[in-house]
């Protein structure tokens, strides 16, 4: 649960309080006092909140750190495996050992390179637009024989 969440939820509970509070027509000095203290405590959850919320993008979690043990495993030993090493121990005649006989058992693909090799990494995003290059100036123009 993040900082700012747990604020939101005790901010709740105040509020619930203060609420309870407010449906009391006669008000003893120990309510007017809780009433008091919670109000102090609200505008101070408030502050707390919000510097809360600014700070959380820095410590944003990525969508990667929510995969379980053996997802994290099998894409770290992806990303040490290499396709040169199938090609290679395949002109050798041998099967292939280290992180790329351990990826394939763990992907079931045997002795064969997994497909899951080819796909992008899920941990990666791109955030930045590609950039487009546009058509050059003489597309549909007729040159000149030479």
């Amino acid at each position: 649960m993040t900082e700012s969440q747990k604020v939101q939820l005790r901010q709740s509970r105040v509020r619930e309080r203060l609420g309870e509070i407010a449906t009391v027509d006669d008000l003893t000095d120990e309510l007017r006092s809780e009433q008091s203290t919670l109000e102090t405590e609200l505008r101070d959850l408030e502050t707390r909140f919000r510097a809360a919320t600014l700070a959380e993008p820095l410590a944003e979690t990525r969508p990667h750190d929510n995969l379980d043990a053996e997802t994290r495993e099998r894409l770290e030993l992806r990303s040490k495996a290499r396709v040169t090493n199938w090609l290679g121990a395949a002109l050798r005649g041998r099967q292939v050992d280290g992180a790329e006989h351990e990826l394939a058992a763990a992907c079931g693909a045997g002795s064969d390179i997994p497909i899951e090799l080819f796909e992008p990494d899920p941990r990666e995003t791109r955030t930045e637009d590609r950039a487009v290059t546009p058509a050059p100036g003489t597309v549909g123009v007729n040159m000149a024989p030479i």
